[in-house]
Parts: structure tokens; C-alpha cells; sequence
């Protein structure tokens, strides 16, 4: 990367950092058990009794599968209000191992919980998502702790061990991460059902497994899901590097026709019973589609003959996109395009849409627009990362490979631009800024930060560079409704 000083401005104007307060969290302190110690003790026992059975029939399961394996869980503890120091606390239980923590920012109340101002009672709280993974060991201390907290709400535990006091006061559910946990909110029931009615015969999915810090179980949670892979008729296609800066393991699957219809009708599948899985999302939803429309007018005008030529200096600009039209008259040798995949053997220009448009936009800015923009001074430096699927359903749209995870694809991108890739130099070692203008329909944010977000985080904060990520895409069918005419909107510069 260049000093920061190599520029004579900041290459883009952003306000000045302050420091915000934190403020309280929501849910803390603000909720009771309205069932008080003896209801809570009796519910939450009962919980933890159904997790002691789990393990047991997780034990069973895997003497027919891996003999000699050590069953393991995935624990939810979601509890009212944040849990201060409880992920040192879950450290210091032998056979506990820390996965992620995520905010409920609204749970609705009940006669468990509920706000104590009776004025508030019907507002929703706030609450956190602990996630841990746990073996035998790891559940028989955790009810060790619990009988000694059911006998006395006020116990004293060891070092280190007091938030969990706190965990099963306010706990609302203690139980196993589950087959429904794993396909909850990811779109992957509807994309099969349509692959299933377009006939297809095998189906695809991506498989996030949860980020284990050591080799051995990575390699154990892979190894359980190929065997369950194996046993319905299906087979792992490939897997990603293994990412802790973003916690992230990640594979692409194939399984049957059979094993998609299971899913589909709500029976019991295999696939989701791995511990291992986190989540088991679709393929190919990272994807823009052709529309029939005449060309954004400028692009099929003759360049400027007084325009000014790019200079031979390293970019600054990079974008990661479909393959544009290189040599389009107003593109011509403006552009930088590494293909180290040999993509453009298999991408017709007729199918160039997205990536053309996308270059067309950073190097000279919006056509349609009353004052001309003057075309970037150095090229453009073009990475695809979308490619054209021939005979297409949706006049041919351009996606990323089925047989790709983007985390992986976008992870050797960057560092390909920034790094090298192994032995080689880096690309383009001065981009400051990557321009990412995809949409994703699998991946709306609801509750969970998707894998590629951590991505983007960490690579801008690892590289030093600004990610222009859309806030959305018209091919992924959703709709912006807003409340202000366009002369309103007009009048506040937006």
C-alpha cells in the first residue's frame, strides 16, 4: 500500500471521527422473572435436562458413525439483557468453547419476563444470543453449576464463574442449535423447492460450519458432514480457506433430488442434523439479470477525441464485477482487466451487462447526467467475480458460480489486488478504493451478519482501502417505498 501522503487531498472527504457514548444496553436491569426463582429454577432445569438427553442420543448416533468420537453440541443460552464478563465465564468451563454472541434487539415479554414498570409491560426487551459448543464434560459442570444455583439463587461460585448466576436468572432458553436453526431465514426451502420444479436432479447449497480455532476439529466437523454427504447420495464439492480473522469455514454441497424434497416437505433430513453446521444457505443467489432496455445514452456515442488518455500510473480504483466490453470505444484502454480464472474464454460479449454498465459508471461517471464528468485519470483496474450462465432462465444472468463460495472468490480477490497470490507480486498495489455493486437475495439482514460482511470489515480495516458496497439491487425483486415525492427528495439534495 502507498503512504498516506503519496495523495496531495484525501481521496474522499469524511467527516471527523468522534467518540460516541455506548449508552445502556437494552434489556439490562429493566426485566424481571415474574415467576421468581423457584418457576425459573423448575423451567430452566427442565431444559437442561432435554440438552443431558441430547447429548446422550448425540453419543448414540455417533458410535454407529465415527466410533470414538466425542459427542459435542451447539448450545443456545439466550438470555434478557446482556450477560457482563460471560464470555470469560463460558472460558473458564472445561469442554466450552466460545462460537458468537448477537443482540436480540426485540423480544417480546411474557409472564417469564417483562419490564417492571407496569406502564412498560407490553414493550419488547432486550436481549442477547450466546452461542457456545459444549461436550459431556462441558454439561456435566454446567449442571453442576445449575443445581448449586437452583438450591440458592445467591451461591457463591468460583473465579471467574459468577455471570453464570446472571445467565440462569435471566435465561429464556437454554437448548441444542438445531435443524431448524440451520436453515431458519436463509431462503434455502424455497430456492430447492423452484430447483425441484425446474427438474433438476441434484441440487447445490452452501454449508458454513462453525469456526473451530483448532485443526483437529475443523477437520472432524468436515468429516461428519461427508459422511452424512455420503450416506443420502451426495458429495462435497468444495470447501474455502478457513478465515479466523472472520470466524468463518465454509463448503458447497450436492445432494439429490430425494434429499431436497425431504427438506422441501418438512421430513427428517441427515445433512441438518450435523453439529458441525451452522447454517446451509443457497448457491448462486450473488447474481444480476439482463433487462431488456436500450443502452444508457453516451455508451453508443464515439468517444471524445479531445478526451484526455489515462495515464500509465497504477490504479486507484478497483471493481469487482461481471466481465465488461474492454473494448468498447468509450472503455478502450481505460480499463485493467485480471482474469486469472479465464472467465472471458466463457463470457460471450453479447452477456457483458452488469460489468460494462459498472465501468462505464466509475470511469466517467452517469452519462444522463447535465454535467459531464471527467474521466478517471488512471485506469481502472477490473477483477470478475460474476459470470454468465449460458441458456439462462432469466435472460442469461451473470452470477458466481454455483461451485464458488464468495467469501472465498472475494477473500483471494482482494488479496490478490493488495498481497499477491502466492509467489506473484500484488496486482494493484495502490487501490484505495473496491467497488462491490452486487445484490445478494439470500442474504438480507435480519438478525445475523453475513460471512462476506465480517469479509468487507476486515479486509478494509486489514488493507487500509473503502468498500462501495450497493444497498441494493432491482434484480433481486425487492422495493424501496418511500415517503416523499421525488420533489421533496429534490429539495434535501438527495
Amino acid at each position: 500500500m502507498p503512504d498516506g501522503d503519496r495523495l496531495p487531498f484525501p481521496f474522499l472527504p469524511l467527516p471527523t471521527a468522534e467518540t460516541a457514548d455506548r449508552g445502556r444496553p437494552p434489556g439490562g436491569g429493566t426485566a424481571i422473572s415474574g415467576w421468581g426463582h423457584a418457576k425459573q429454577a423448575e423451567r430452566v432445569g427442565l431444559q437442561l435436562q432435554r440438552l443431558q438427553d441430547a447429548l446422550e442420543n448425540r453419543r448414540l448416533e455417533l458410535r454407529r458413525e465415527m466410533a470414538g468420537v466425542e459427542p459435542e453440541l451447539a448450545l443456545v443460552i439466550e438470555t434478557v439483557g446482556p450477560v457482563e464478563r460471560f464470555r470469560k465465564a463460558v472460558g473458564k468451563i472445561p469442554g466450552l468453547e466460545w462460537l458468537t454472541e448477537e443482540p436480540i434487539e426485540e423480544m417480546e415479554p411474557g409472564e417469564d419476563f417483562f419490564k417492571k414498570d407496569e406502564k412498560k409491560r407490553e414493550q419488547p426487551l432486550g436481549g442477547t444470543l450466546y452461542l457456545v459448543m459444549s461436550d459431556r464434560r462441558a454439561v456435566e459442570q454446567l449442571l453442576s453449576l445449575w443445581d448449586r444455583y437452583r438450591r440458592d439463587e445467591k451461591v457463591t461460585l468460583e473465579r471467574g464463574l459468577n455471570p453464570w448466576r446472571k445467565a440462569f436468572k435471566h435465561a429464556r432458553e437454554i437448548r441444542p442449535w438445531g435443524p431448524e436453526d440451520r436453515i431458519r431465514d436463509t431462503g434455502l426451502v424455497e430456492d430447492w423447492r423452484d430447483r425441484l420444479a425446474w427438474g433438476s436432479e441434484t441440487v447445490r447449497a452452501q454449508v458454513e460450519l462453525w469456526f473451530r480455532s483448532r485443526e483437529g476439529d475443523q477437520n472432524r466437523q468436515l468429516r461428519e458432514l461427508e459422511g452424512a454427504l455420503r450416506r443420502s447420495g451426495g458429495r462435497l464439492i468444495g470447501q474455502s480457506v478457513v478465515i479466523p480473522e472472520i470466524a468463518y469455514h465454509g463448503c458447497v454441497v450436492e445432494v439429490p433430488r430425494k434429499v431436497a424434497t425431504d427438506l422441501v416437505e418438512q421430513r427428517e433430513v441427515e445433512l441438518l442434523r450435523c453439529e458441525g453446521i451452522t447454517f446451509v444457505r443457497p448457491v448462486g443467489q450473488m447474481a444480476v439479470v439482463a433487462v431488456d432496455e436500450e443502452p444508457a445514452p453516451g455508451l453508443e456515442e464515439p468517444p471524445d477525441e479531445e478526451a484526455t488518455a489515462p495515464s500509465d500510473e497504477e490504479p486507484l480504483v478497483a471493481l469487482l464485477d461481471g466481465l465488461p466490453l474492454e473494448g468498447h470505444d468509450q472503455l478502450r484502454g481505460r480499463l485493467r482487466i485480471d482474469d486469472p480464472d479465464d472467465w472471458a474464454a466463457e463470457t460471450p460479449a453479447v452477456d457483458r451487462h452488469h460489468g460494462t454498465a459498472m465501468a462505464s459508471l466509475i470511469v466517467q461517471g452517469d452519462l444522463v447526467a447535465t454535467e459531464a464528468m471527467e474521466p478517471l485519470e488512471r485506469p481502472l483496474y477490473v477483477r470478475p467475480v460474476l459470470r454468465s450462465v449460458p441458456d439462462g432462465a432469466a435472460g442469461r444472468p451473470e452470477l458466481i458460480p454455483e461451485d464458488v463460495l464468495e467469501v472465498d472468490l472475494v477473500h483471494r480477490a482482494v488479496r490478490r489486488i493488495l498481497e499477491g497470490d502466492g509467489e506473484e507480486e500484488p496486482a494493484a498495489p495502490e487501490v484505495l478504493v473496491i467497488n462491490f455493486s452486487i445484490g445478494d437475495l439470500a442474504r438480507p439482514y435480519e438478525r445475523h451478519i453475513s460471512p462476506l460482511a465480517r469479509l468487507l470489515d476486515w479486509l478494509s480495516w486489514k488493507y487500509g482501502v473503502l468498500f462501495v458496497v450497493s444497498a441494493g439491487n432491482p434484480a433481486c425483486g425487492g422495493r424501496l417505498d418511500i415517503a416523499a415525492s421525488r420533489e421533496e427528495l429534490r429539495d434535501h439534495g438527495a
